[in-house]
């Protein structure tokens, strides 16, 4: 049942509430200072209450900047926690690129002197002249690139001998027969796979080198040199055989391990694309929040006593008066004040 108000009554209501509007009116427009005060006077520090005081422009003028700063910082974090995954990942793909080169290069060399070679050791020379190097044409140039890593290998083994990994001892390699018993296995012991793999490559290189050296002046044994070019090679052959063979072993190990740190980069990665998507969901709910206590439920605090008003003026009623829009405006505005002194009291 409706409360009814006779016509006296509500034009002495509209008139109150004009004053009373006319003196919110007068508050709402203080300066930034002022009006910082007086809403610190009503309801203390909140945040909220900080947020929806003064006028719609400057509360929107807040919601912008904070959405502002809020994609800057999602386009900081971005920018620097994706390249910096990224350039580790990066890193390891370009390895895996480079190992699969040097892989191919030690199959090749293992293909190429099978073919140069036949079973009973012999040398199809026509053939052994392609060197895996290739094809090359200033002997004189090649030896002394030789000399210089043969050197450099030397200083690294002063015993000058290097086995691949599974050969322990000398008899067990068919290319070291005439070598003193001295695996390789513990002088690599603290080099890591891709330093083995590339020290070993660069002896099959330099075993390339022999082999080119040897065919370009294969001869019978003499005085001075017992054993033929022909048995030489074929050594030769069989050491670089069992090396590059070592070489692939090696590979596929640091791929396997590589491998392996790609997957967890690549977890790691999508984690953090993860995180940063849940965080963006997070802070747009917090924004969301603040802008449901700030306007939306202030809008609808409003909505409810301009709705309350109009009920308690009556439907007989609201055609006598004048400017029931403006009363209800009135009205609805200061029961709206009201109830933010009330909250704020409860707080």
């Amino acid at each position: 049942m409706l409360l009814k108000i006779p016509k006296k009554t509500a034009t002495t209501l509209l008139t109150q509430a004009e004053e009373d509007l006319e003196t919110f009116r007068e508050v709402t427009e203080l300066d930034g200072t002022d009006e910082h005060q007086t809403l610190h006077s009503r309801s203390g520090t909140s945040l909220f209450a900080w947020l929806s005081s003064g006028n719609k422009r400057a509360f929107k003028v807040k919601m912008l900047i904070a959405s502002i700063a809020f994609a800057i910082g999602c386009l900081v974090c971005m920018m620097l926690g994706a390249p910096l995954m990224s350039t580790g990942l990066k890193g390891h793909i370009d390895w895996l690129v480079t190992s699969g080169n040097r892989r191919y290069e030690m199959q090749s060399w293992l293909v190429f002197s099978q073919e140069a070679f036949f079973a009973d050791g012999s040398i199809a020379s026509s053939r052994m002249l392609k060197s895996l190097r290739g094809n090359v044409r200033d002997i004189g140039l090649e030896h002394e690139k030789l000399e210089t890593i043969s050197a450099t290998i030397y200083l690294l083994f002063p015993n000058s001998t290097i086995y691949p990994r599974n050969c322990t001892l000398a008899a067990s390699c068919p290319a070291a027969s005439d070598i003193p018993d001295v695996g390789f296995t513990r002088a690599l012991a603290t080099m890591s796979l891709e330093a083995e793999a590339d020290l070993l490559t660069s002896v099959v290189n330099i075993n390339c080198d022999h082999l080119a050296l040897q065919f370009s002046s294969q001869g019978p044994a003499t005085s001075t040199s017992p054993v033929d070019t022909s048995t030489r090679a074929y050594k030769t052959w069989l050491y670089g055989r069992a090396v590059a063979q070592d070489v692939i072993q090696r590979v596929q190990e640091v791929n396997a391990l590589t491998l392996a740190q790609v997957h967890r980069e690549v977890a790691n990665l999508i984690s953090m694309c993860v995180g940063m998507f849940v965080l963006t969901l997070a802070v747009f709910g917090a924004v969301g929040y603040v802008f449901y206590k700030v306007a939306v439920k202030r809008m609808l605090n409003r909505t409810e006593a301009i709705i309350g008003l109009m009920f308690l003026i009556g439907s007989e009623h609201m055609r006598d008066v004048p400017e029931v829009g403006k009363l209800i405006e009135t009205g609805g505005l200061m029961l709206f004040m009201k109830s933010d002194d009330e909250e704020a009291t409860s707080k």
